[in-house]
């Protein structure tokens, strides 16, 4: 039996997020081909730590403490790691470890191939400074894979040469959600109402995804009708903000807010629409999640959600903090059961055409060939 190549994956945290999913979904189905491992530097943030060691990944962490001697500590240590693995290939995943990672790449002396992984636009669209480093950085990257084409163009605004960039959106595997769950069982678990519209949203609590804009839609229409509740799956550390806003509004009583679950797959089947309020994304898994469901979907227009969602078609998509607008679109969902129907079909024949797992993995795995044999 031929020895795998070794790729290093270089990531902040592995906690429950977009990327660290993606990362996961992607060693899980190329791990017969090759030989990972993972770095991280986040001690508490270690949620898919298990998952990845289950599939036989070599998961380490090298702490990264507060400070200038903190900093200095970690860079060498990941300076170090990489010397003594000697990969064949290193992929870094988001702004963080995209700039320590290829830093520590850079001056290790290993000349394995070096690989961004840019997941949202976020990180694309940077202060002079980060972007000035990450020009210079860029240059001394063989590939950087966008999730967006968003992001690509992002990242060509800053004179970054097109030729280096890749996009390969999210994967995602709609079987999953072919689930014998019952709605009404569901709710009752949740002791969510059976006999209302339940809108959802999915997403850490923080300031990315906006969950105010949510509460303020929330009170808009509840002003108007009776027949909703809200719901609020995720966590965070602004949870007790929104708490506290939903009680100075007087909407406890119609608002669920779950905390951090490891079922949304599940709990999706409750909800009869979708909602998304971020201020920027990459490819959010939320809405690929809630298109797999069948669920409409109602979404501000960030980052790479317009390849996701085309307005009218599968979904709305509205300006990001425009509260009327998304009030407006989410009136119409709830005034048109057969619409909800037509966008949350419609939702899942475009996940099943261009945004599965094995088109994620084929393509990404293309790259890594081509880079082992030195194409690029």
């Amino acid at each position: 039996m031929s020895k795998k190549n070794r790729i290093l994956h270089i990531i902040g945290q592995l906690g429950i997020g977009g990327a660290e999913r993606q990362l996961f979904l992607l060693l899980k189905g190329l791990n017969s081909r090759y030989s990972f491992i993972v770095v991280s530097y986040d001690e508490k943030r270690l949620d898919y730590m298990a998952d990845l060691q289950s599939l036989g990944v070599d998961v380490k962490i090298i702490p990264k403490r507060s400070g200038l001697t903190g900093r200095l500590k970690f860079f060498i240590e990941l300076r170090n790691l990489i010397r003594i693995i000697d990969p064949d290939i290193i992929q870094t995943w988001l702004r963080s470890a995209n700039f320590w990672g290829r830093f520590a790449c850079l001056v290790s002396g290993k000349r394995g191939s070096v690989i961004a992984s840019i997941r949202n636009v976020g990180e694309a669209d940077k202060k002079i400074l980060e972007k000035l480093g990450e020009r210079f950085l860029a240059k001394k990257t063989d590939l950087i894979i966008a999730n967006t084409t968003a992001a690509k163009n992002a990242m060509v605004r800053n004179k970054i040469s097109q030729q280096k960039i890749r996009v390969i959106h999210n994967g995602i595997d709609p079987k999953i959600y072919y689930l014998t769950a019952n709605k009404e069982q569901i709710r009752q678990e949740l002791s969510l109402p059976q006999h209302k519209l339940l809108i959802g949203t999915v997403g850490r609590m923080e300031p990315q995804k906006n969950h105010t804009m949510f509460v303020e839609v929330a009170r808009k229409i509840l002003g108007k009708r009776s027949n909703v509740h809200f719901v609020m799956i995720g966590d965070g550390e602004l949870r007790r903000d929104i708490e506290g806003l939903i009680s100075r509004y007087g909407l406890s009583e119609v608002f669920t807010l779950t905390g951090q679950r490891q079922d949304v797959p599940r709990l999706l089947k409750a909800l009869d629409i979708f909602v998304l309020t971020s201020l920027w994304e990459g490819l959010p898994n939320v809405i690929m999640e809630a298109m797999c469901a069948r669920l409409p979907v109602i979404s501000t227009n960030v980052g790479g959600v317009s390849e996701l969602i085309t307005d009218g078609e599968n979904g709305f998509l509205v300006y990001p903090t425009d509260v009327e607008s998304m009030v407006n679109a989410l009136e119409r969902l709830i005034d048109d059961s057969n619409l909800c129907l037509k966008f949350g079909i419609a939702g899942y024949k475009i996940i099943e055409k261009k945004f599965s797992i094995d088109q994620m993995c084929k393509a990404t795995s293309e790259i890594y060939d081509d880079l082992l044999q030195k194409n690029y």
